[in-house]
C-alpha cells in the first residue's frame, strides 16, 4: 500500500511516502518571500506548488500511477465531521473559493486533485482544522447570531489520542480525553468516545507565542477605538502573547530566559501554564469531570517547565501525559490507510446552503 502525503503551509509544502504504514521518505520544499513576491494570493501559487510536487515524485523515482491513495492536509472549510473526505469537485471548489477562510493548507486537496485528474489515483483530506462535532449546549456563545465554531489542531490531537489509547492498551472509542496542542497557536479539545464534542482555540483560549487568546470584550472595544479592527486582529496574528510581554515569539528563547533567572519571563510562563490549565478544566465540565486522561502535545510540549506548570494545576482531574511534537504526516497517512483497508468510511463534501 503506497500513500503519498501532501501537507502545504503558507511558506512550505511537506511531502512524504508511506508503504504499508512505514515512512519511505519525507521532504520539505520551502519558499522564501522572494519566491512568492509575484503571487497576489495563495491560489496563484498552485502551478508552482504542483510543479515542485511532481519534481519530488520524479526525484524519488515514483510514478504517480503506482500510488494507492493520496492523503492531503485539510484546509479552512465549513464545519466537517472527523475523518476522511474524498477530494472531488465539490470539495475542490470549497477549498479554492475559501468559504471559511484562506490558508496555505487549502492547497493540499487542490494539489492532490491534480494527481487524481491526471492518473486516477483517489485522494482524501483527513481531520481538517474545521472538524466540528460539538454538542448542542457547547455551541451557544451568548449572542444568538454568533454561535461558537470549531477550528482546532484536530489532525494532530486526534492522532495523539489514538496513539495514547494504544499506549495504555485501551480502545480509543472507550476513552474520554482532553487534548491540548501547544504550538504557535494553542487549541484544546475534548474527545469523548471518539467524538470531538467541544473545542477551544484562537481568540477563545490561552495566549500563546504571538496570539493574545481570550480578551475582555471592553478591552477589545477600546483597542478598536484606538487602533481599528485590523489593530485588534493583529493581536491574534503576531502582536499578542509572548511577543507582547517579552518581545519574542520563540518559546525556546523564553525558556532560556526562565532558566537564567529572568523573573518577568517566569511570570509569563506561569501565567501561560495557568491559562492552559483553566481551559482544560473548562472542557472537563462537558463530561461532568469524567476524564480518563489529559494529553499535552505540539512543539511547546517540549518546554518541560511549562508542562510542569500545567500538570501541577490540573492533575487533580485526570493523569497528565506529554506527547511532545506533532504527528501530522503520519496521521494523514494512517487515516487514509484505514480508509483503504475498509476500517473507516470516507465522507463526501456538500457545500453549505446559502
Amino acid at each position: 500500500m503506497l500513500i503519498f502525503v501532501i501537507n502545504p503551509g503558507s511558506t512550505s509544502t511537506k511531502f512524504a511516502l508511506y508503504k504499508d504504514e512505514v515512512e519511505q521518505f519525507t521532504e520539505t520544499v520551502r519558499y522564501s518571500r522572494e519566491d512568492l513576491k509575484d503571487f497576489a494570493g495563495i491560489y496563484d501559487q498552485l502551478d508552482l506548488r504542483n510543479k515542485d510536487m511532481f519534481a519530488v515524485l520524479e526525484k524519488h523515482k515514483l510514478s504517480p500511477g503506482d500510488l494507492d491513495g493520496i492523503a492531503a492536509r485539510g484546509g479552512m472549510l465549513p464545519p466537517l465531521k472527523a475523518g476522511a473526505y474524498l477530494v472531488d469537485e465539490a470539495l475542490s471548489r470549497a477549498l479554492r473559493y475559501g468559504y471559511a477562510g484562506l490558508h496555505g493548507s487549502n492547497l493540499g486537496g487542490l494539489m492532490a486533485n491534480e494527481i487524481t485528474k491526471r492518473y486516477g489515483v483517489p485522494a482524501w483530506i483527513y481531520d481538517a482544522v474545521s472538524v466540528d462535532e460539538m454538542i448542542a449546549e457547547a455551541r451557544l456563545s451568548g449572542i444568538k447570531e454568533w454561535p461558537r465554531v470549531a477550528f482546532s489542531h484536530a489532525l494532530n490531537t486526534r492522532a495523539i489520542a489514538r496513539h495514547h489509547a494504544r499506549q495504555v492498551g485501551k480502545n480509543y472509542e472507550d476513552l474520554t480525553l482532553i487534548c491540548a496542542h501547544l504550538g504557535g497557536g494553542i487549541s484544546l479539545n475534548i474527545q469523548d468516545k471518539g467524538r470531538m464534542i467541544d473545542t477551544i482555540a484562537g481568540q477563545e483560549g490561552p495566549f500563546s507565542t504571538e496570539r493574545a487568546g481570550s480578551l475582555d470584550v471592553f478591552a477589545c472595544a477600546d483597542i478598536c477605538d484606538a487602533e481599528g479592527s485590523e489593530g485588534l486582529r493583529s493581536y491574534q496574528i503576531g502582536r499578542g502573547g509572548l511577543v507582547s510581554y517579552l518581545g519574542t515569539n520563540s518559546s525556546l528563547e523564553v525558556a532560556e530566559m526562565v532558566r537564567a533567572g529572568h523573573q518577568e519571563a517566569r511570570l509569563v510562563m506561569e501565567a501561560m501554564g495557568l491559562q492552559i490549565a483553566k481551559y482544560i478544566a473548562l472542557l472537563s465540565a462537558d463530561v461532568c469531570g469524567r476524564v480518563d486522561g489529559i494529553l499535552l502535545t505540539g512543539g511547546m510540549a517540549y518546554w518541560e517547565d511549562l508542562c510542569e506548570e500545567v500538570k501541577k494545576r490540573i492533575s487533580f482531574i485526570a493523569p497528565v501525559y506529554v506527547y511532545a511534537g506533532e504527528q501530522e504526516m503520519k496521521a494523514l497517512a494512517m487515516g487514509i490507510a484505514r480508509v483503504l483497508r475498509g476500517e473507516e468510511k470516507a465522507h463526501r463534501f456538500a457545500a453549505p446552503r446559502a
